[in-house]
């Protein structure tokens, strides 16, 4: 059986080769159409669905493929289970069915064009040779048995609905620019390892694609493609490693890790309630009070919920801090040199590639910094301390701290801090220029109206200092509103009079009016680039194709399945990368001639392979008759063919009277053995010619 599979998909490994490059090749394609049977590689199929239920028990894993890389990982999943490439030939068979099937509408047009020249030709020979083949048929000895059992061994198959269902979702195709230009449509299996891609980290490559053009946007994809990659192979790895991670991170309806998430988010919001309603002042302390309860049955209430979120804390802490700390401090190796550049087909060595380079000290402390300059880990670290400060001290109060995290829980806020982040070195600079300003302002108050300040602010000139810059802002008419107002002599001191109008004004204009309302401008337009930002790539990500940026209403007007069916199965931005994910664990030796192409590509950092402003849905419906035609003029040149096809078919069904007479024969000996007086019907041994003469 095992050699039966390995010839068999030697086979379809070899039809695959013929077609390589040749998809698109109409009558080629009809060629091997009519010498490859729908039927068997649906049977077969089958077959393949029934063994691996059988074998592997339903068990989706890298043990059932015989073409990829060797691992421990697979070779302990290969002691329970024969290693015989039962999804191996799966994928082939079905791949090799979706490739006939590309152009079943172009080939079923071909065929009535065909049929037609056929039955203008040779419709009576065709007839003949059907009713000769029926009457073959009926006159084989134990015709009904055998159909009995076929059909009692087809029962015993997976419907075809199943088995339809399983490869399709298994098998994923994007479409490469082969090096001479050619656009083509290569099918591979989507390997268990891609499970591991979470939800975070495709809206974070989504939102880190850089759209300005067609071109940047594909090499930036290239670019957040090797840390998608290098996710998927570390969560893979994690996930062999503690059992327990997969229930955490497997796309469920209601996934655990999302379950912990919100309930410390309850919790905290509980705690921060509690906290409000209940603290009150007895003397010079706090005391926590909640209604009719007893101060003892508060703290006991407070105790419990900090207790419970103390473990739901340290639960969320440990995942992302396994989920993403290696991935981070990886990133800062290869940051400090620490770790040569790999390429994302290295994916696997990630894990020890930081092992190695922690056990230094150099990169301990690049860990250390890389960790914390993280503002997710920072955040998680802070709250999981202060929860246990506040459980060892009894604080509730701390738990204000983790009412930060509605930053991490909505990240649509994070726009907010990011208008002020994004700008920091221009705040920062104006900011230095306000307090200069200031300073000057002090210095100046401080030399020429000693007398004009309140009693004990400006002794010194820090002092001095302090005072303006604090009752500048806290004053409704800047500094001028802050110090004594002029009166008596002072009224008819023109130079001191001039002198106030001057400083106070001149205070007010510059710095409340001129740089408070710039630092104001720069925050404010900063977060309107933004929002303009995200805008335009919402739009581009809903009406553009990420591969091949070709527009939504080019699609929708020359394409027979629409834009949404193309970025969702033509060129699915995901399924490139799970392409790539393929090329990493198979083995080199078993690459195609294109997948070696791709492979070189992704090593030398080129995205030559990318069909960018390019699709076959296009390219294909640009231009169909022309190449109907062509396909026909090779196959159907006229009368000729189809006297030689005439010709065959007589010399076909003298060898089929040989074979008819033969049985014949040997049907007339078995009724005259089993029933001697059974009547003999002449015309059962009779020849489909002599039989047609007979009739005439």
């Amino acid at each position: 059986c095992t050699n039966a599979k390995r010839l068999k998909q030697k086979c379809v490994e070899t039809l695959l080769a013929l077609l390589e490059g040749r998809q698109r090749d109409v009558a080629w394609q009809m060629r091997l159409s009519d010498a490859v049977s729908s039927r068997v590689l649906r049977e077969n199929l089958r077959h393949v669905y029934r063994d691996f239920n059988t074998h592997l028990k339903g068990r989706f894993s890298n043990a059932a493929f015989t073409d990829l890389r060797s691992s421990d990982e697979i070779a302990k999943e290969v002691e329970d289970h024969d290693k015989d490439g039962t999804l191996t030939l799966g994928f082939h068979i079905f791949q090799l069915r979706e490739i006939l099937a590309s152009q079943e509408e172009s080939h079923a047009r071909i065929q009535e064009q065909s049929q037609q020249v056929v039955n203008q030709n040779s419709s009576g020979l065709v007839a003949k040779v059907e009713s000769d083949m029926s009457w073959l048929i009926r006159q084989m000895p134990g015709s009904s048995s055998n159909s009995a059992l076929a059909s009692s061994s087809h029962d015993e198959l997976p419907p075809w609905g199943a088995t339809l269902d399983f490869f399709t979702q298994k098998v994923r195709n994007v479409e490469v620019v082969q090096p001479n230009g050619e656009l083509t449509r290569v099918y591979f299996p989507v390997l268990p390892t891609c499970s591991n891609m979470s939800v975070d980290e495709r809206n974070r490559l989504v939102g880190a694609l850089k759209r300005t053009s067609p071109e940047t946007k594909v090499e930036s994809f290239f670019r957040e493609t090797s840390h998608a990659i290098l996710e998927i192979t570390y969560r893979h790895w994690l996930a062999r490693k503690l059992t327990w991670w997969q229930s955490l991170h497997h796309n469920h309806t209601w996934s655990v890790s999302r379950l912990w998430r919100n309930l410390s988010a309850l919790l905290t919001l509980t705690v921060n309630l509690l906290v409000l309603v209940s603290l009150r002042r007895d003397g010079d302390k706090g005391v926590y009070e909640l209604g009719d309860w007893s101060q003892h049955q508060t703290r006991i209430l407070f105790w419990v919920l900090m207790l419970f979120h103390l473990l739901v804390s340290s639960i969320n802490t440990t995942y992302y801090l396994l989920n993403k700390g290696p991935l981070i401090i990886y990133d800062g190796f290869k940051d400090a040199g620490l770790i040569p550049g790999h390429s994302v087909l290295d994916a696997s060595k990630l894990v020890p590639c930081v092992i190695g380079a922690l056990r230094t000290l150099q990169g301990g402390r690049v860990a250390l910094t890389s960790v914390l300059s993280n503002p997710i880990i920072v955040y998680f670290l802070s709250t999981w301390i202060a929860t246990v400060v506040a459980v060892l001290v009894f604080a509730p109060d701390l738990f204000v701290v983790h009412l930060l995290g509605i930053f991490v829980k909505y990240r649509g806020l994070t726009s907010v801090l990011e208008s002020i982040i994004r700008p920091r070195k221009t705040l920062t600079l104006t900011a230095l220029l306000f307090l200069v300003l200031v300073y000057m302002f002090a210095l100046t108050g401080f030399r020429l109206f000693e007398n004009d300040w309140p009693e004990n602010q400006c002794d010194t000139l820090l002092l001095c200092m302090r005072y303006t810059f604090d009752a500048g802002f806290k004053s409704d008419g800047g500094i001028g509103s802050a110090m004594d107002q002029l009166d008596g002599a002072q009224l008819y001191d023109v130079g001191h009079v001039v002198g106030r109008l001057v400083y106070d004004n001149l205070f007010n204009i510059l710095l409340m009016v001129l740089l408070l309302n710039i630092i104001f401008g720069i925050t404010i337009d900063t977060f309107a680039e933004l929002r303009a930002e995200k805008d335009q790539q919402r739009e581009d990500q809903h009406n553009s194709c990420t591969i091949c940026s070709i527009e939504r209403n080019e699609f929708d007007r020359n394409s027979d399945n629409g834009f949404k069916h193309h970025i969702h199965h033509e060129h699915n931005m995901w399924d490139y990368i799970f392409f790539i994910v393929y090329l990493v664990n198979k083995e080199p030796t078993e690459y195609t001639g294109i997948e070696s192409y791709v492979v070189s590509c992704v090593m030398n950092g080129s995205v030559v392979f990318f069909p960018v402003g390019r699709a076959i849905a296009l390219e294909d419906d640009a231009g169909p008759s022309v190449e109907l035609a062509e396909a026909t003029n090779r196959w159907f040149k006229g009368d000729k063919q189809v006297q030689n096809l005439a010709q065959r078919m007589d010399s076909m069904e003298s060898t089929l009277e040989t074979v008819v007479q033969t049985l014949a024969n040997i049907d007339a000996r078995l009724f005259k053995n089993t029933s001697p007086s059974a009547s003999h019907d002449p015309s059962r041994s009779m020849s489909p010619r002599h039989r047609r003469s007979s009739i005439a």
